[in-house]
């Protein structure tokens, strides 16, 4: 058989048995080899998946943890404020370097310029806190009913953490982005 130019034309299938079958091993060995590249490609997406995932939650416990801890320090500077505790006064400090740990933490981990922008917003609001805080504890023993029934003031507590409470859920909503993000692709 010729085709239009005057030379043979083969057949595109084998001549003998002995060709159909490597053929068909060859055509099985490519398939293993792609299924193989595709699983390995599966299992380095899903390690990957996995690893941000882990790191996100590290970074949601860690401001949970420095959320934490600015309660807790408000908490003992109002204790040492009203009572005049001079142990609860000395603990203070180990709050502030706590919290400031924690934010090493979050800088250290950050994936991106939002996440930094979030993580920055937060520790200044949390700076803002301390700075009011220090100003309120300037001098602790004063006999200062003012600034006492000022501690006691939910209302106070509330507006002194606001700023801080409001860069809290713009970093957690920098975050279930970022978790959006992941699930998409």
């Amino acid at each position: 058989q010729q085709g239009s130019h005057g030379l043979p034309v083969r057949p595109l299938l084998p001549r003998s048995l002995q060709g159909l079958l490597l053929l068909s091993e060859t055509a099985l060995l490519a398939l293993v080899v792609i299924t193989g590249g595709l699983g390995a490609m599966g299992t380095w997406l899903w390690q990957a998946s996995s690893a941000e995932a882990l790191r996100m939650n590290g970074q949601l416990q860690q401001a949970e943890r420095i959320r934490g801890d600015v309660y807790r320090q408000l908490g003992e500077a109002t204790r040492a404020r009203l009572m005049e505790d001079a142990a609860a006064l000395a603990e203070l400090p180990a709050y502030k370097a706590r919290i400031a740990e924690h934010f090493e933490q979050l800088h250290a981990a950050v994936a991106d310029a939002g996440e930094r922008l979030a993580v920055e917003h937060l520790q200044q609001a949390w700076g803002v806190v301390q700075a009011d805080l220090d100003r309120a504890l300037a001098d602790p023993f004063l006999p200062n009913d003012a600034a006492r029934m000022k501690l006691l003031d939910p209302a106070y507590g509330e507006w002194m953490l606001s700023d801080f409470e409001s860069a809290l859920r713009v970093f957690n909503e920098v975050m279930a982005d970022r978790r959006r993000e992941l699930r998409a692709g």
